[in-house]
């Protein structure tokens, strides 16, 4: 079921979220984030913009949502998104399903334009972006660190107008 973030959904959020942290380049945070870092920043978001959790049962096996692209008045219709998945059900369609809902509610809020960043490589980040129709705009080679390793970071754009 796919439904609005719950304050109460926050603690299952940070174990998906750290289990990126420690295991996978998907995000760039180095250390594992506390619970009241994390509660705030996804309150903060959850108060400004969509946020969606998918749930079988109680447990939360993904979330989805939309923050600020820019600062600037200009790029008030353009968000970038976040997309994280419980590590036992990638590649069963979730990440598609939740992209589809979010962009249904991005949609009818008026935005226009959705980014998402890519530490790469990802195929399977990759893969499920372009299934749902963005497209690579940009790509900039080594500029994170991760694990002793240079990342590159690509920028995918969807427009939803």
């Amino acid at each position: 079921m796919i439904r609005s973030f719950q304050k109460e959904d926050t603690g299952q959020l940070l174990e998906i979220y750290n289990h990126y942290v420690k295991t996978s380049i998907s995000t760039l945070d180095i250390d594992e984030v506390n619970l009241e870092t994390f509660s705030k920043e996804m309150e903060r978001i959850a108060s400004r913009y969509p946020f969606i959790v998918y749930t079988k049962g109680k447990q939360v096996l993904a979330y989805a949502y939309v923050n600020l692209w820019k600062a600037k008045q200009g790029y008030d219709k353009t968000v970038e998104s976040t997309v994280y998945i419980h590590e036992s059900v990638v590649g069963q369609g979730i990440g598609t399903l939740m992209y589809r809902h979010l962009n249904k509610i991005l949609k009818t809020k008026g935005y226009q334009c959705v980014i998402a960043c890519l530490s790469l490589p990802n195929a399977i980040s990759v893969a499920l972006h372009e299934k749902i129709g963005f497209n690579k705009v940009a790509h900039f080679p080594g500029i994170a660190v991760k694990f002793d390793k240079k990342i590159d970071v690509g920028y995918w754009q969807l427009d939803i107008v």
